[in-house]
């Protein structure tokens, strides 16, 4: 006796899996032709007072076979054959049959299929003059295999019994060979559901970014009767967009599965053009196999494009983007008064910076002025992080004169940056500035000005902070109030630093304009005399003390050569050369000290008397052979001599002395070896002998 509770979980395992894999749908109709091999079973039949038997017959059955509505695997269906079936006293058995089926389908794979059904139905049979109809019963097992969505090849075989009276009038087994037509075959609607589309608002300053990173996101369903393949996820902005960029791929997704998915946009540079908010069509497309059909959806929806000009502040890096050094204006503007800081006779401090200097006080005498956007305050505005703000590309804030603190402060990195300077963006509470870097190590940093706490220390940099939106009170007074409001904001974890060229990785900067603006820097001489001014001042605020001190200690010891020497090479760190070489002829004349010789070489070398330099710095060498300053002095001044060969062997000694310094002078005995770069002595880049 057959188990019921097996049946029916056998029952629904089929239906299970045909839901996963089959390639019929609900409600199909299919018509079957099917050429019949007819082979009776053993027994003998009489026919006008005669013996004999059946033999092997064939035939063709015409089936009608329509899925159930609810299910993919069910099927009913009607149909009619006709068997012709010889005998061995030569008359033949012809069969017209009419009867109903019901069916099973049980899947294999997408297109291959177990094929079972079974039914029974009416017959009229005619042999000669004989003929007469009756029930019969029949069965089959097959196969079936898909050529396409509409045509599909049968294989199989089965059994049939035709009653009549207390034996059959014929009975026997059956092979056949078909073709099945499926008239409810159509093109394949998509039946993927896609919902929840989320766009934020589009940012043309940040075009690139939407490349890798998501600007919306869509979910999707798969609503199928089985799992899809091969999905595939693009997204359009005609005009914007030079082709749809690819969003995502996924092998497989299962019935009934639903995942999020982010959108990508690769744009053009035509975005940049936009100079109102608008709003445009996004083309969602969604492509994917489902059985033998592939598969397209698309949805089209509204997406807000923001002007060139438009930021939020829910992220302070992304004003790196605006940062154009290498827009042709601000190249122009920035090479410019770096080479006229670099020729310039003071060698000050420190090679950046004495640029950064001339480059503020150039924008001075330019009279860009600092003015709040009544409309867009960064101090509102960045509380508020989802706000969009109105940001400047460097070249409009030159040709407006004017600009809020983020104008300026990207104004002023970009100048910078083209110079090949380090810059970085600095937020405390409310407010927004910048600094830049000085290009040595910390320690040295520290030990150019008087007091150490006006220099960020962040990363082992040293970054020198600025004021901007002081830009006509000049750089001194720009300094110190930025380093004011780090110290006071650092202290209670409020100050940030952010590089602008870390930021650049995740918001690249874009280019403005190929366009130069038509903007008229002051004269040379006007922008040098208040560099020079400035210079002084800087002079005045930071020299004077540290110069009365150490003429002090000169005044009340004994022997006070050690602090003469660092008087000179206080004077020399900020270009007072002259006053410098007093202090050093000083200790020469009196003590023939190692130190000031060596210094002296220093001072010749920065003034590009390469030969006077190399005599002091052998005079000093002579006395102490050993000492990694004269080292460095003596490689300068061959190498600026094309001396090549000497150079190479001071360093060579200076490495096995102390090679981490050796390493920093490394460029001067190189195969890439640059007289440019050497060119850039100043007072900070070579070694001063301090004790």
């Amino acid at each position: 006796m057959l188990n019921f509770k097996k049946v029916l979980l056998t029952i629904l395992l089929i239906t299970g899996l045909s839901h996963t894999v089959t390639s019929w749908e609900p409600g199909d109709f299919l018509l079957n032709v099917k050429p019949t091999f007819f082979i009776p079973l053993e027994y003998q039949i009489e026919a006008d007072n005669q013996n004999g038997r059946y033999s092997i017959g064939g035939g063709a059955m015409i089936k009608g076979q329509y899925f159930l509505p609810f299910s993919s695997f069910l099927s009913i269906g009607g149909f009619i054959d006709y068997t012709l079936l010889p005998t061995t006293f030569n008359e033949t058995l012809n069969v017209i049959s009419f009867g109903t089926l019901l069916g099973l389908e049980i899947p294999l794979s997408r297109k291959l299929f177990i094929n079972v059904d079974g039914g029974g139905g009416y017959y009229y049979g005619i042999q000669e003059q004989n003929s007469g109809g009756n029930f019969f019963i029949q069965g089959s097992l097959g196969m079936s295999f898909f050529l396409n969505n509409t045509f599909s090849l049968y294989l199989g075989g089965g059994y049939k019994y035709a009653f009549s009276g207390d034996y059959p009038l014929y009975e026997g087994i059956h092979a056949s060979l078909g073709l099945s037509y499926n008239f409810s075959a159509r093109a394949k609607k998509p039946e993927l559901l896609i919902d929840d589309i989320l766009f934020d608002p589009v940012f043309p300053v940040f075009y690139t970014y939407y490349d890798t990173n998501p600007l919306g996101s869509i979910k999707i369903k798969n609503t199928e009767n089985g799992t899809i393949n091969n999905v595939k996820v693009s997204f359009f902005i005609k005009q914007y967009m030079d082709q749809p960029k690819e969003s995502f791929y996924i092998a497989k997704i299962d019935k009934d599965e639903e995942l999020t998915i982010p959108l990508y946009a690769l744009f053009n540079r035509q975005v940049l053009d936009i100079t109102e908010n608008t709003k445009s069509f996004g083309d969602i497309v969604v492509e994917y196999e489902y059985q033998d059909n592939e598969l397209v959806i698309e949805k089209n929806e509204t997406i807000r494009i923001n002007n060139k000009n438009a930021m939020t502040w829910d992220d302070d890096r992304k004003a790196a983007a605006f940062v154009t050094a290498l827009d042709p204006t601000i190249l122009k503007l920035s090479r410019n008064i770096a080479g006229l800081i670099r020729n310039d006779e003071n060698k000050a401090v420190n090679l950046n910076f004495r640029i950064a200097m001339g480059l503020f006080q150039a924008l001075q005498e330019y009279n860009v002025n600092y003015v709040i956007d009544p409309g867009t305050p960064y101090e509102e505005f960045s509380e508020n992080t989802m706000s969009i703000d109105f940001l400047q590309f460097p070249k409009q804030t030159l040709e407006f004169k004017a600009g809020d603190c983020d104008d300026l402060s990207i104004l002023f990195c970009a100048l910078l940056e083209s110079a090949g300077i380090k810059t970085a963006f600095v937020t405390v509470p409310g407010h927004i500035y910048m600094a830049f870097s000085l290009g040595v190590s910390p320690e040295k940093a520290k030990s150019l000005f008087n007091d150490s706490d006006m220099i960020i220390i962040k990363d082992k940099e040293a970054w020198f902070p600025v004021e901007i939106t002081l830009i006509q009170n000049g750089f001194l007074r720009a300094w110190q109030s930025g380093a004011k409001q780090w110290n006071e904001n650092n202290e209670m974890g409020l100050a940030m630093l952010y590089p602008i060229q870390n930021a650049w990785q995740l918001y690249e900067p874009v280019g403005f304009s190929a366009d130069e603006a038509l903007i008229s820097i002051p004269d040379d001489r006007v922008i040098l005399a208040s560099y020079h001014e400035e210079i002084s001042r800087l002079i005045n605020w930071d020299l004077s003390p540290q110069v009365r001190e150490l003429e002090k200690r000169i005044e009340s010891e004994n022997n006070p050569k050690r602090h003469i020497n660092r008087l000179g090479v206080l004077y020399s760190r900020y270009g007072l050369f002259d006053k410098a070489l007093e202090q050093f002829d000083n200790l020469v004349e009196t003590w023939t000290d190692v130190s000031a010789l060596t210094n002296k070489g220093n001072i010749y070398l920065i003034r590009r008397d390469f030969k006077t330099a190399l005599d002091y710095y052998l005079q000093a060498y002579e006395l102490k052979p050993e000492n990694s300053a004269i080292l460095v002095g003596l490689m300068n001044s061959y190498y600026q001599l094309g001396d090549l060969e000497s150079a190479k062997k001071h360093f060579e000694k200076l490495r096995e002395i102390n090679v981490n310094t050796a390493e920093k002078y490394s460029y001067l005995i190189s195969q890439e070896s640059s007289v440019a770069r050497a060119s850039d002595i100043d007072a900070i880049s070579l070694e001063w002998a301090e004790e």
